[in-house]
């Protein structure tokens, strides 16, 4: 329950000024272990429209959404919070969920090629190097004490890129090692609105 979909160039060009603002921290309400987070408050209505028309881009998320039956009437979907992560070298997101229906992760800008990190990653000789990774974690419903483990490699071939996924699925990123620069990413969720 994953969508990969593509930033457009304006909305991309637009979010790469807004994220230098850095105006708010937002440390305290999020579980990063990252030194540099920071709330996008203001810029919630100019990347709405983009991103709740991503959601409706893709059925699976749609068939998701259409099965949770909490609510009596249909609700519009809004988005609730907007935050941008700094990640540095070393720093890293324990495993964590999101409050809401959908939350996503904008890639702006990842300073390394997987093929380095792997080979700077105390992990080298690993039966499994996680360095840089993004990881999503769910029970598996069809076998006992068993966890469905995704990892996604990303690295600066994801710049410009998106992940949409259901809020209460479990996820984490590794911390890198071959990189002095940022890792910057643009978070948010999607709440049931008016």
């Amino acid at each position: 329950m994953i969508h990969k979909f593509n930033i457009t160039e304006n909305i991309f060009h637009q979010l790469k000024e807004d994220v230098r603002k850095k105006e708010k921290e937002y440390n305290s309400n999020l579980v990063g272990n990252i030194r540099e987070e920071y709330a996008l408050k203001d810029d919630i209505e100019k990347y709405e429209k983009f991103i709740i028309d991503k959601i409706n881009e893709n059925n699976f998320l749609l068939e998701h959404f259409k099965n949770i039956e909490i609510l009596k009437e249909p609700q519009k979907l809004v988005l609730g919070n907007l935050w941008v992560n700094f990640q540095k070298k070393n720093e890293f997101n324990p495993v964590h969920y999101h409050s809401g229906v959908f939350s996503f992760i904008l890639f702006i800008q990842i300073p390394f090629l997987m093929s380095d990190e792997l080979k700077k990653s105390p992990g080298i000789n690993s039966k499994k190097n996680l360095a840089g990774h993004l990881q999503f974690l769910q029970i598996d419903p069809y076998k006992t004490n068993n966890i469905l483990i995704e990892d996604i490699p990303v690295d600066k071939t994801w710049e410009g890129t998106g992940l949409i996924f259901r809020s209460q699925l479990s996820h984490c990123v590794y911390p890198f090692f071959s990189s002095e620069d940022y890792r910057i990413t643009v978070s948010g969720n999607i709440f049931f609105g008016n």
